[in-house]
């Protein structure tokens, strides 16, 4: 005799649980612009003692290693070697004929980038008061 009971399918396997959510990170905070440290360039105008045994492709990179060193007073490019930075050993500078410039460090203290803004604080949410007695 046949059963009158039906089998039931197996329950398919359970899934496995999704992965955790990546934990929110803040964004970095801003950082500041080496080059926010100087003067305007000064056209025509060399360092009389600079660094000549390191030099740098980027501006910015020379600013940033100028910011770092109390002794240097600013980055110069010489007009005979287009981009090609050196840094000034203090502030001692000369007129240039080949098309050289300089611009000076105003500070051994980088300020950094503004912060953005706080946001307000949420308003208070309505304190709950029990309902009078009877």
């Amino acid at each position: 005799k046949i059963s009158d009971q039906v089998q039931e399918a197996p329950a398919p396997p359970t899934p496995p649980p999704p992965p955790p959510s990546p934990r929110w990170t803040p964004p970095a905070p801003p950082t500041a612009d080496p080059l926010s440290n100087y003067k305007s360039k000064k056209q025509n105008t060399y360092c009389q003692t600079a660094y000549k045994s390191s030099s740098y492709n980027d501006m910015t990179d020379a600013a940033a290693a100028c910011n770092g060193k109390s002794s240097c007073g600013g980055i110069y490019e010489p007009g005979n070697e287009p981009n090609t930075y050196y840094l000034c050993d203090g502030w001692s500078t000369g007129y240039s004929s080949s098309g050289s410039w300089a611009k000076q460090k105003i500070s051994d203290q980088v300020q950094a980038a503004p912060a953005p803004p706080t946001p307000p604080p949420p308003p208070p949410s309505p304190r709950w008061t029990p309902p009078a007695p009877p």
